[in-house]
């Protein structure tokens, strides 16, 4: 059985990016001769981070 915080990490971890945000983004990456899919990926990580530790200093 799943725990209530595992739930929200699978939850998290699907934190979709604005369109145009991704765009933006895409066009960064093009720009600066990276992969868009990789910078994506860490924005989408950091985002999770921060869910994960603003639930966190709910709980204490």
């Amino acid at each position: 059985m799943e725990s209530q915080l595992e739930k929200k990490k699978k939850h998290w971890l699907k934190v979709q990016i604005p369109k145009e945000l991704n765009d933006r983004l895409a066009s960064f990456c093009q720009h600066k001769g990276r992969k868009s899919h990789l910078v994506r990926t860490s924005i989408e990580e950091f985002v999770t981070k921060l869910e994960i530790s603003r639930d966190i200093g709910r709980k204490f």
